[in-house]
């Protein structure tokens, strides 16, 4: 939940009164103190929280665990996600922090363990030496890049993904794109609810930013909505990433692009993202 801490309270207020059940934090973020005093340990909503790139090994896990509870006021997490596996994967530790993560679980510090941002070869290095299998795989999907290869496999191994950027950030080439209006305008929804039920409706949740007030209000009710896509409809978005040139990624940080990585997206980071 990307929010100036000046903005956290009142959106986390709304969003927790307009019945949203998860709240997704990130040491990134800088506000996880201000998102835990909005929060007020209300025990309906599910806290993930994250184990950020900068870790480098099993102790520098656990002390950010350890932070990130401190500074939500949370005696566990519900969810622990391991941000970013580029420099774990270099630096050959994802193993022993995993090791530490499954601990902290079995210490009763979490209810689920998951990743973010693990391709099918990461997932693959992961589970040939953990004991027990992250149950999320958090990625950027949408119909620019809707990663059907990663999906099949993470459903052939019982992890589910979950769906972050999936409006793009906002970006005209989703919300803009022709296909998108078009289907709109047909069903009756606006742009941002058929890019939401286009991943819903294939059984992968969203994870959307709350910036404001005003975006918690646009967008709490499209996750809470009832209506969906026809099959026409959906076929129809599934054809944006069939007939583009290649797939766009909105979050495409520079250390994912390296030449001779280990663990890479490419040598070049992309024009548009």
């Amino acid at each position: 939940m990307a929010i100036n801490k000046r903005d956290v309270h009142s959106v986390v207020s709304q969003a927790v009164q307009q019945g949203i059940e998860s709240i997704d934090t990130a040491p990134t973020y800088n506000n996880e103190s201000e998102v835990g005093d909005a929060l007020n340990n209300t025990p309906s909503v599910k806290v993930i929280i994250k184990v950020p790139k900068r870790v480098s090994s099993s102790s520098e896990a656990r002390r950010e665990v350890e932070k990130s509870l401190k500074l939500l006021g949370r005696s566990f997490a519900d969810v622990i996600l391991l941000h970013w596996p580029s420099d774990l994967i270099e630096g050959d530790s994802l193993p022993s922090v995993w090791k530490e993560l499954e601990a902290i679980k079995k210490g009763g510090m979490c209810h689920i363990l998951g990743v973010s941002n693990f391709s099918v070869d990461a997932l693959r290095l992961l589970l040939s030496s953990c004991e027990i299998k992250p149950a999320i795989n958090q990625v950027e999907r949408h119909p620019l890049l809707p990663q059907y290869d990663l999906l099949e496999y993470c459903q052939s191994q019982s992890i589910a993904v979950q769906a972050h950027t999936p409006l793009g950030h906002g970006n005209k080439l989703l919300l803009e794109h022709q296909t998108v209006l078009e289907v709109a305008r047909n069903s009756g929804m606006s742009p941002a609810q058929v890019l939401l039920s286009w991943n819903l409706q294939q059984g992968v949740p969203v994870v959307t930013k709350f910036t404001s007030k005003e975006h918690s209000r646009d967008v709490t009710p499209l996750l809470q909505t009832e209506i969906s896509l026809s099959p026409l409809h959906m076929k129809a978005i599934d054809h944006i990433g069939l007939s583009a040139v290649e797939p766009i990624r909105f979050v495409a940080p520079p250390f994912m692009y390296k030449p001779g990585a280990l663990y890479s997206w490419g040598n070049n980071p992309p024009k548009r993202g």
